[in-house]
């Protein structure tokens, strides 16, 4: 009897042949971890530091440039200042453990040791994926795709909710309006900085499977993808484009609550910082009684957060659009 189940062979065989378990066991599929690798590590935080990283944030000079700051001759230079604002990241414990005993290991024809790293690995990198979206989740700047296919719109937001609920799905158009407003720092007329690309040169896109599917349909990209790059089309790539490198997520991001295809980030240079006291590690509990009794857990000490999270007064900076809508 196994798993509840019990099992029998050819009556022809009888008791002359017993099942056999193969060794190869069949693990669930994972979904593809995106996020974290967008995050800037802070080289200067360790462990036995506390378990806060303060980070300063400079404001620009309190003075109109427009005037080109021209002083006539012998005329006193005037002073003036900047803002300075401090951001935290804290550190949080992370971890999990499988318990098992001294008869698990040896009845098993399985290697537990090594399943139960395996499954250890799979959880803890979705655990953290979780953690690094939600300081992306952070920004205040929201963009819902809203009007028809036939005349689109948008609503921008400031204040970290969606100011409406998506009517279509996500278009070019509206990858376009976002990368104009990245490069503009203007958010529906929320003035801010401008941002830098992330890697000098292009965004990034992090996007749901049914927004990168909403952009393929859309006839601008098959014909922009035609004349640019035909092979994109077959391969069904989104790839680069009006500046915009985009990778696929199927871990969080989906469909907007209204079913409209789709939800996505797309963000320049910086957006969030990564602090770690301990890296992920696999380890061994104490065994209890006689070392029957025994268990085997992931562990990790570190934390992340928003750099720049939006506010015209305050904060008038930021680096990460969230393309979503009413939650």
């Amino acid at each position: 009897m196994a798993g509840g189940q019990t099992f029998s062979v050819a009556s022809s065989i009888g008791n002359f042949a017993t099942q056999k378990l193969t060794k190869e066991v069949r693990a669930l599929g994972q979904p593809m971890m995106r996020w974290r690798q967008f995050t800037r590590v802070e080289p200067a935080f360790s462990a036995r530091q506390s378990d806060t990283l303060l980070f300063p944030k400079r404001l620009n000079v309190q003075a109109d440039p427009s005037t080109g700051a021209i002083v006539p001759e012998r005329a006193p230079i005037p002073s003036t200042g900047y803002s300075t604002l401090q951001g935290q990241v804290i550190c949080q414990k992370t971890a999990i453990k499988i318990p098992y005993t001294l008869e698990a290991t040896t009845y098993s024809e399985i290697d537990l040791d090594q399943q139960n790293k395996e499954a250890l690995a799979d959880f803890l990198a979705k655990a953290l994926n979780y953690r690094t979206f939600r300081a992306f989740e952070d920004s205040n700047v929201v963009y819902t795709a809203t009007g028809n296919t036939t005349t689109p719109a948008a609503t921008w937001s400031t204040n970290g909710t969606p100011g409406a609920a998506s009517t279509r799905d996500i278009e070019l158009f509206d990858l376009k309006n976002i990368v104009d407003a990245l490069k503009a720092g203007n958010y529906g007329g929320a003035s801010s900085a401008p941002v830098a690309p992330y890697d000098g040169a292009n965004y990034q896109q992090i996007c749901s499977v049914s927004a990168a599917r909403a952009y393929r349909d859309d006839p601008e990209f098959e014909e922009a993808a035609r004349f640019g790059d035909p092979a994109r089309i077959f391969a069904g790539e989104v790839g680069r484009i009006y500046g915009v490198r985009t990778v696929e997520d199927n871990h969080i991001l989906g469909d907007t609550p209204a079913n409209h295809k789709g939800e996505a980030m797309i963000f320049g240079k910086d957006p969030v910082i990564e602090i770690i006291a301990l890296r992920e590690e696999v380890r061994m509990e104490q065994p209890a009684e006689l070392g029957t009794d025994m268990a085997i857990g992931a562990v990790y000490l570190g934390g992340f957060s928003i750099v720049w999270s939006y506010n015209a007064v305050t904060e008038p900076d930021n680096r990460i659009v969230r393309l979503t809508s009413v939650a």
